[in-house]
């Protein structure tokens, strides 16, 4: 009787540590692909950021080259 006791705790233990297992790879994967996407946020976040430069920089030299000149003449 005891040991058909040890026997059903040992393969229930057993269940318990695959559910575990697979429960662990889940969250790997998760984290994984949490990390990816970070990653591509951060190279997005990068990229627009230059682009913002970029344009502010191009309306800067536009502003320039369509001031209109005055002339004084004398």
């Amino acid at each position: 009787m005891e040991r058909d006791t040890i026997i059903k705790q040992r393969t229930e233990l057993q269940l318990l540590i695959g559910e575990l297992r697979d429960r662990d790879k889940e969250l790997n994967e998760m984290v994984q692909a949490h990390h990816t996407e970070m990653k591509a946020w951060e190279e997005d976040r990068t990229r627009s950021h230059t682009l913002e430069q970029r344009c502010a920089k191009l309306e800067r030299k536009h502003a320039l080259s369509h001031t209109p000149c005055t002339y004084i003449i004398v």
